[in-house]
């Protein structure tokens, strides 16, 4: 006889197994990618701001005609203006800085500033090289700074602005390059010599031997360039020239040089 299946129900288990334990890598899920909404202008503002970018760009309200200069003293302003390249530039194209960088190119000019402001407004502000002392040799004339700047003099207009200003005058012509500075023992013996004689309005100047002073009628006193006790070796020259003038008077000769490139050594020789 057949065995009849049992009333009870058997029981199933459903065994979870993991990927990790069966070593099975997940892949990562792409994920997508999103985009920044772009808000689009709409037609009739583009039209406008069209319309104004060609307005600002185009209309002879703000190009520029002249510009104020402040700051010159040997530069004339309309020299200034025309090396600047503005004119007829529009404002809002207007490079400053490339503006102030030509400004600077011109011979006497330190630094520029360059401001704007609409419609057409223009500043240029300079500062100048201020010139101390007149350098000639031959044809050719220079002017120096205090700091020893070599700058041109030929060009500059002979409206009395330097008057009074002490000249070094080199008989050897050699010319001095320009933009390039002096040695700084001259550029100090000069400072010196505005000091110790500051009514002196000329003097020669030899490679060799130094600064010149013509103290009487072709009476050349070589002072040297070291400004090193200047004044010293100037109060020897005070008190050797009447003892001079007595004995060119009593022999009936003149002095060839005095020299005091050393003050307590100091020399002449008569002629």
């Amino acid at each position: 006889m057949p065995q009849q299946p049992s009333s009870r129900k058997r029981r199933t288990y459903d065994v979870l197994v993991t990927r990790e334990v069966l070593g099975i890598r997940q892949k990562p899920k792409k994920r997508r990618r999103t985009y920044p909404r772009v808000r689009l202008l709409s037609v009739p503002l583009l039209i406008v701001l069209t319309a104004a970018a060609v307005h600002l760009l185009k209309s002879p309200t703000y190009t520029v005609h002249s510009a104020a200069v402040r700051g010159n003293t040997l530069v004339p302003a309309e020299a200034i203006y025309q090396a600047s390249r503005i004119d007829g530039q529009n404002l809002f194209l207007l490079n400053a800085q490339a503006t102030a960088d030509a400004v600077e190119r011109l011979p006497y000019v330190r630094h520029a500033r360059v401001y704007v402001r609409p419609p057409a407004q223009v500043a240029i502000v300079v500062q100048e090289y201020e010139p101390r002392w007149v350098w000639t040799a031959g044809n050719s004339r220079y002017l120096i700074d205090e700091t020893g700047n070599i700058l041109p003099g030929n060009i500059l207009p002979d409206n009395g602005m330097l008057e009074g200003t002490l000249t070094v005058v080199d008989p050897s012509g050699q010319a001095l390059p320009i933009g390039s500075s002096l040695e700084p023992n001259l550029v100090e013996m000069l400072k010196a010599l505005d000091q110790v004689l500051p009514d002196l309005k000329q003097i020669a100047y030899d490679e060799r031997l130094g600064f010149i002073i013509d103290v009487g009628p072709g009476w050349p006193a070589r002072i040297g360039d070291s400004p090193d006790q200047l004044a010293a070796r100037i109060g020897v020259l005070n008190s050797l020239l009447p003892e001079l003038v007595h004995m060119t008077q009593v022999q009936n000769q003149g002095v060839d040089f005095i020299d005091l490139r050393f003050a307590e050594r100091p020399y002449y020789r008569l002629k």
